[in-house]
């Protein structure tokens, strides 16, 4: 077994290896790099949310980063109701209400409410940028492709 994966892109949909060698694999911190583009489909949502949590049941302890690239604000925008539905999902299959992370820092204040599942949105979008934020949600400055 080689090190520990803690970084899974799944912005062209899921093509890893199989999750149960995959669950073995995972670091107590993952991120999860997702596509509005794939995630805004429901077909691949439910293929993504059972993945998620199968991966769950397999490490429950694990601190997950969502990284959501906004690669189609036209077709998918990110303030969209059923992608911030389906956003809502993932974060609710990965998250455990009980872990030592969410249980330790009662005192911080924190928008998202939840530190073993934290949400990050990488854009260009002025408008996606300021709504993520508004909605409590950290924005990652998207370099561009120039």
């Amino acid at each position: 077994m080689g090190p520990f994966l803690t970084y899974v892109d799944l912005r062209e949909g899921i093509k890893q290896k199989p999750l149960t060698q995959l669950a073995r694999e995972i670091s107590w911190n993952l991120t999860l790099s997702l596509s509005s583009a794939w995630l805004g489909k429901p077909e691949k949502r439910e293929i993504l949310l059972e993945w998620a949590h199968q991966l769950f049941k397999s490490n429950p302890y694990t601190y997950y980063r969502i990284v959501l690239h906004d690669d189609a604000p036209t077709l998918y925008p990110l303030d969209s109701p059923p992608l911030q539905q389906a956003l809502e999902d993932l974060v609710h299959t990965l998250f455990l209400p009980t872990h030592y992370g969410n249980l330790s820092r009662t005192f911080v204040q924190d928008p998202q409410g939840r530190f073993t599942v934290r949400v990050f949105v990488q854009t260009q979008d002025p408008r996606t940028r300021r709504r993520m934020e508004e909605l409590g949600i950290q924005v990652i400055e998207d370099p561009g492709t120039d």
